[in-house]
């Protein structure tokens, strides 16, 4: 069994599968009003062919994906912020999100998105440190910002729900404002569908 979530409907799919081939090996017929018992859990349980509210009401975990930067990606000063891009993908759970294996998440479906994400500066006493959120590489909806410090990393760390729309991708992207390059050494992205928005 998965460590860091567990995969209902993986489980109550595989389940069902082991169930019908025990039938069929001991040679019980399923009864005609049990068997679209089973095809509709099956079907409820199918990413690819159902809208998620079957899925959700049978209590499985929030479809969601996570990224990371685990190596250093450098910053330059006082520009445009500039999108981190992710190296691991640390999860993805569902097929509702795909990560283009840099910088963008984007959304399969419509719908409200919970988006958690934090990233981490080297040390340097100079100017500010920002993160944000971007839709579509256009359009910030969260942000933070700190003041830098002489000891220390800064670590900022931005959570805002949205009502994606699909295909909206979302980046996080990172300013600083030091006087050089300074390295971003540490950097999460985090999206889950928490449900249809109307």
């Amino acid at each position: 069994m998965p460590t860091e979530a567990f995969n209902f409907d993986y489980y109550l799919t595989d389940y069902v599968a082991m169930f019908r081939k025990a039938a069929e090996r001991s040679g019980i017929v399923i009864p005609p009003e049990i068997d679209p018992f089973l095809r509709e859990l099956e079907r409820a349980t199918d990413l690819r062919d159902t809208d998620l509210e079957d899925y959700l009401a049978v209590g499985s975990y929030s479809p969601s994906v996570g990224v990371q930067r685990a190596a250093t990606q450098s910053i330059g000063t006082a520009g445009l912020p500039t999108a981190i891009s992710f190296d691991t993908e640390d999860w993805l759970s569902t097929e509702l999100f795909e990560w283009d294996g840099a910088t963008k998440i984007t959304v399969q479906q419509a719908g409200i998105v919970d988006i958690k994400a934090n990233l981490r500066y080297a040390s340097n006493s100079t100017g500010w440190r920002s993160a944000f959120i971007y839709v579509n590489g256009l359009q910030e909806i969260a942000g933070d910002e700190r003041v830098a410090y002489a000891i220390g990393q800064p670590r900022l760390s931005v959570s805002v729900s949205y009502p994606a729309l699909e295909g909206d991708y979302i980046e996080l992207y990172a300013y600083q404002n030091s006087g050089g390059n300074l390295n971003v050494d540490l950097a999460k992205l985090q999206v889950a569908w928490l449900g249809q928005s109307g």
